[in-house]
Parts: C-alpha cells; structure tokens; sequence
C-alpha cells in the first residue's frame, strides 16, 4: 500500500484529520474562516482559473419581476474549491437560500458541481468547464417528484457582470431555454442578512435526534503543546430554509482566527429519499455517501473517497455523551481503527 502523506491523510474524514493533525507541528496563524474570500489574486487551481474573479464583493442577479438574489464566494478547505452562498428572494417574492460548490476532481481532474436549494429540496451534481470569458456545464437536478437534467451557460460581459443562462433537456435531444439572468458585482454586505423566515424556521423532523448537536462546537484540548499554539475544533451548524446541517473542521489560533481542513454537507437526497453526505477536504479528497441517524447519541457515515490515486471505502462514526464527542474512523484494507476524543465548547470555536 502506497505511503500516504499527513495532509492527504486529513481528508480520509473528521476522525484522520483531528489524530493526524494533533501529530503535526503548529503552524502560522492564518486568515480567519470567516474571512475567506480572499482578493482575486489569490491563485486558483488551473481548472478553476476564470472563476476567482468571482471572489471579489457579491453579485446582484434581480428578476424581472424586480426580487433579486445576492451570491457571495469564498474558497473552500485548502483553496481547491469554490463555494457561492445564495440568498434573498425568488421572481415570485418567497425567501431563497442556495449553496454550489465548484471543485476539482482529483482523479478525473475536471470541474465538478454540487448543489442544494430551498425550491422543492433541491439537489444537483454535474460538470463544469470554463475557457475565458465562458463558462458551461450540465447537472442533475433532483426536486420533490422530479429528475431534471439541466444546462447552465455562463458569459462574463466585463469585469464587473455575467450573463447566466438555464435550459432543460426537455425530451432525448431537445433542449430548451428557460431563463437568462444578468448578475451585476456590488460590494459584499458587512453581515449576512436573515430574513425572519429563516429567523422563525426551525431544523425539520429528519434532524430531531441531533437537536442538542447543532449549533455545537467541540475542541481537541489534547493537541496543545503551549498557549500559543493551534488546535483543532469542529462544529456543526444547521443552514435554514435549505434544511441541511453543515460540519466543519478546523485549526484555531487563540485568537479565533482557523484554516479550514474539513467541510461536509449532511442533507436530505429527495431523490434516493436518504440523508447523504458531501464532503471536500484541504487535501483535495472528495468524500460521498449515506448518512445514518442511530439514535440520538450516535451518528454513521458510510463514505467513498476520490482521491488522486483511488477510491476508497471509510466508515466514519460520531458518537456524543453530555458534552464529549467521541469520532471514530474505520478504513479500508484491514487498516487500524482510529479514535479520537473531543471536548464541547461554551460557543462554536471560531468565528
């Protein structure tokens, strides 16, 4: 079995980034978590060059009914990755709330999408390709009762606006115009606005065994060799309207500032009507599988990951009693079992 270096080892899942890193040796504060859109000089992985142009500020698209939405990007763990956040209103008025991710794939080496919307429990997985000032791909959209398949074109018509277009393939070999969008750069809002839908919303009856979990953070006290030095936290929080809860890994300085290391998306598949996980790793590992609510104390992933040089299977199990979380990581190929402990904070551990 080919040697596996620490940091593609973070990405196996939760449980392997937190032992590996605990073994590493501190490193340089970093910028915050919060603060990761950084300016588009910032280098992007060469299949994801012509999208960092989209770091810089928010992007207004508005309806022709006068609503609009505002897409704001950021890079994902370890710069491999793009990820917009959607919000504001649809053509009709009702609350909106979205998330794309825009990620290379480490074997193929192509530009992958993944997608959640508030309309009709949307999901969507697809491709992506970009040449200048052009951008295409075609996806799979899941919706309650619906299989679509999708086209989205792209055209950047100055530095500062794009042209967004969505057809249908509405019959083997038939695709159809839907609807174009124009998207106008503007600069990023100071805070995110929550509109009191999503004030009010509460996580669905899917989550209520997790209840006590969300809007939780945990730290590993263990891997401080000084005051001054990083450690690791994790923290798991619910995203309204889209009904999807978010799992992050990270290691923090003191001072809040975090490098992102692990980021997944736990949700509902109205399409295979089971929860899933999406999850991309600072390393370029990709992870996907089911995800498994035993009891209101444990939680199973059963993942595959890609990476550069295969696939591999990886059990990953969550387990909480009062305010300690056990993780645990089975792998592939007979290799041990790998455990980790961590102790819950007063308040999610960065900001």
């Amino acid at each position: 079995m080919p040697a596996r270096s620490p940091s593609s080892a973070l990405a196996l899942a939760t449980t392997s980034v937190l032992v590996l890193a605990c073994a590493q040796p501190p490193v340089p504060a970093p910028a915050r978590a919060s603060e990761a859109a950084p300016s588009a000089a910032s280098p992007a992985p060469a299949p994801l060059a012509g999208l960092e142009r989209l770091l810089t500020g928010a992007w207004r698209q508005t309806a022709a009914s006068g609503t609009s939405m505002l897409h704001s990007w950021r890079w994902g763990p370890g710069q491999r990755s793009l990820r917009s956040t959607t919000t504001g209103e649809s053509a009709s008025g009702d609350p909106w709330r979205a998330l794309t991710y825009f990620y290379v794939h480490p074997r193929e080496g192509d530009v992958r999408t993944f997608g959640l919307s508030c309309y009709a429990g949307g999901v969507s997985e697809g491709c992506f390709e970009i040449a200048g000032d052009e951008a295409a791909g075609r996806f799979e959209l899941f919706q309650q009762g619906h299989h679509r398949r999708m086209e989205l074109r792209w055209l950047f018509t100055d530095s500062d606006r794009y042209r967004e277009t969505l057809l249908e393939e509405t019959s083997p070999g038939r695709i159809e115009e839907l609807v174009t969008w124009e998207h106008a750069r503007e600069a990023a809002p100071s805070s995110e606005r929550i509109s009191m839908e999503e004030l009010l919303a509460q996580p669905s009856a899917r989550w209520s065994a997790l209840r006590r979990w969300i809007g939780k953070g945990w730290l590993v006290g263990s891997c401080l060799r000084d005051l001054a030095d990083p450690t690791l936290a994790a923290r798991l929080r619910w995203i309204p309207l889209i009904d999807a809860l978010e799992l992050q890994v990270a290691r923090v300085t003191p001072d809040g500032s975090a490098e992102l290391l692990w980021e997944a998306m736990l949700y509902h598949h109205v399409g295979l009507a089971k929860l899933r996980c999406f999850a991309l790793s600072a390393s370029g590992e990709v992870a996907t599988g089911d995800m498994r609510i035993l009891d209101e104390h444990e939680v199973e992933l059963e993942l595959e990951e890609e990476r550069e040089d295969a696939k591999l299977a990886r059990r990953v199990t969550f387990r909480r009693e009062k305010d300690v979380m056990f993780f645990s990581l089975s792998g592939a190929g007979g290799e041990p079992q790998r455990k980790v402990t961590l102790q819950e904070s007063l308040g999610l551990p960065w900001r």
